[in-house]
């Protein structure tokens, strides 16, 4: 599950590349609110407010990944199943 790690390769392999842009904008914004609130010495707003919230986003869209990952293995599995039986039995 190394693609969890990588959030938009995740969904890029997964066949959802546009909800993998979104997820990296999230992230990307909560990074810059926790850089921006300790550069303004504002550390209590940016460790909590930026940091939970890239917690947030970023567990979120892990999760999101490895269920599509899943899904897309699933599937590709049972495709596979299902050629390997009609070449087997000559269909």
């Amino acid at each position: 599950m190394f693609l969890t790690f990588l959030v938009p390769a995740g969904f890029t392999y997964a066949g959802e590349p546009i909800e993998g842009l979104v997820s990296t904008v999230l992230n990307g914004g909560a990074v810059l609110w926790t850089v921006t609130q300790i550069l303004g010495e504002c550390y209590v707003s940016g460790i909590f407010g930026g940091a939970l919230a890239l917690n947030f986003t970023f567990m979120g869209a892990q999760a999101r990944v490895a269920s599509l990952i899943e899904e897309r293995n699933s599937n590709t599995l049972s495709e596979a199943r299902r050629t390997a039986i009609a070449d087997a039995l000559g269909l």
